[in-house]
């Protein structure tokens, strides 16, 4: 019998290379990035259901065809494939079941992706790598976890232990059929002497199958621990050659509507640079020591650098978490639910840019956009 937690383990490997095969090729420029579900995010009717107005699926409408223009310039100049990536509609506003009158909601909150393709030398040699090398790299680890099983279950050593303590377990048993009724006169009786005397017998027994189970997987153990080695190093050769080749294919570019909030500095990603971009309200360059190629998206941690820009009003004072916050915010008759906004919901209040890639292509990006017209988005008060 194979331990628990190396079932889970072995499990754990064939799960991940068969993810390799199921994942199989989701769009052309995989493993880069591919768009998500973005018809879903762009239907009407799904948003009209989650209490979004018309009024501002007419906002992010027009700003998506706004912002694609923007993006399909900056390719052109670059000479960079550019795709949307991802989309993400705000959240509705109710009052009781229904949604919130127009002129009391607060700022309406959007979100849009793209990817640009800087390097389809290094996007081929990336496809080739993962279909390639890191296959078979991952079938060894494979092999290496279904020869140690096999070994395993010939293992005498192992056996024996197993057999002792399935000699013991039948042990206690027989004990506990024997001594059962004596043990329940002793409890109706108040005898904690007898009690006593068949709990520490029971107790010995127990010990005796632990101590043979815990031989028996430390035997487990030992047998795996080269297969465990091979695995734990895959895994470090597939993040190191990930990020590698993520930085010399590909940027990810997003672009944050109205928020309220920007995260600088936090326990994994440091302001390194502050950045001049024109008609930008504040730009930096940060780096993360510590890429996660599983985050959940709009963490912004799949690469090693990120540039920031604000655009509209910010306070530019770090709070005590390292965040920026937009002046709409500041005031919370311009985020509560009965006052009447000076500004509607459908305007353009702030925006949050985050290029992600190495530093010479978010460079090449940021000098190829056009921020004045970016810039121009932002409602004039």
């Amino acid at each position: 019998m194979i331990p628990s937690s190396l079932r889970k383990l072995i499990m754990a490997v064939i799960c991940w290379q068969l993810s390799l095969y199921i994942q199989a090729q989701p769009c052309e420029t995989f493993p880069a990035d591919c768009p998500g579900n973005i018809e879903d995010a762009r239907d009407s009717n799904t948003c009209i259901n989650n209490f979004i107005l018309p009024q501002e699926i007419t906002m992010q409408n027009k700003l998506r065809e706004q912002v694609s223009v923007l993006m399909n310039e900056a390719g052109k100049k670059t000479n960079w494939p550019v795709y949307e990536f991802a989309e993400a509609p705000g959240s509705g506003i109710l009052s009781g079941t229904t949604a919130l009158p127009y002129p009391l909601r607060h700022p309406y909150q959007w979100q849009i992706s793209f990817i640009f393709i800087v390097n389809e030398d290094s996007l081929h040699a990336w496809q080739a790598w993962y279909n390639n090398d890191l296959q078979n790299a991952s079938n060894k680890v494979v092999d290496s976890y279904k020869q140690s099983g096999n070994d395993l279950s010939q293992d005498a050593i192992r056996k024996k232990y197993l057999d002792s303590a399935t000699y013991y377990g039948n042990q206690k048993i027989k004990y506990m059929t024997d001594h059962s009724p004596d043990y329940q006169k002793a409890i109706l009786g108040g005898d904690t002497k007898g009690q006593k005397r068949y709990e520490d017998e029971m107790k010995k027994y127990d010990d005796r199958i632990n101590a043979c189970i815990d031989q028996s997987n430390d035997k487990s153990a030992k047998d795996f621990s080269a297969s465990k080695t091979r695995f734990d190093d895959l895994q470090t050769y597939k993040h190191k050659n990930t990020i590698a080749f993520r930085n010399a294919s590909m940027i990810r570019v997003s672009l944050n509507v109205n928020d309220y909030i920007a995260i600088a500095d936090d326990e994994g990603k440091k302001i390194i640079k502050q950045l001049s971009i024109p008609a930008c309200t504040m730009g930096v360059l940060l780096h993360n020591n510590s890429p996660d190629e599983h985050e959940i998206f709009g963490q912004y941690l799949r690469s090693p650098d990120i540039a920031m820009l604000l655009f509209g009003k910010w306070t530019l004072n770090q709070d005590q978490y390292h965040s920026y916050h937009s002046v709409y915010f500041t005031d919370k008759k311009n985020t509560d639910d009965v006052t009447v906004k000076k500004i509607p919901c459908d305007k353009v209040q702030t925006m949050v840019l985050h290029v992600e890639g190495s530093p010479k292509y978010i460079t090449q990006f940021l000098q190829s956009l056009d921020m004045q017209k970016l810039n121009s988005l932002i409602v004039k008060e």
